[in-house]
C-alpha cells in the first residue's frame, strides 16, 4: 500500500521541481500509512516519521521499498 502510493506520485517526477516531488511523495507515503493505521487499528505516523524514514532510504538502491517499509504504521509494517 504505501510503496505503490509512493510509486504513483514518483511517476510525476519529471513534470516537477525537486523540492515539490519530495514534498508530494512524502505527503501521499503518509496519507497511505494513515489509512492503513485507521483500516488496522494502528496508531498512524506522523508526518515527521514518514519524513525520517525517508531520510534514512536516501542513497539505498531499494529507495521505495525502504520509504514504505519505515515510513508505517506502529506495527513496523509498511502495508
Amino acid at each position: 500500500m504505501l510503496y505503490d502510493a509512493f510509486q504513483a506520485e514518483a511517476l510525476h517526477r519529471k513534470s516537477r521541481d525537486l523540492d515539490e516531488w519530495i514534498r508530494l511523495e512524502l505527503q501521499a507515503v503518509f496519507n497511505a500509512a494513515a489509512l492503513y493505521a485507521q483500516e488496522h487499528g494502528l496508531s498512524a505516523p506522523t508526518f515527521d516519521d514518514v519524513a525520517t524514514a525517508e531520510r534514512i532510504a536516501r542513497g539505498s538502491v531499494d529507495y521505495g521499498l525502504q520509504v514504505g517499509a519505515h515510513g508505517g504504521a506502529e506495527d513496523g509494517q509498511g502495508g
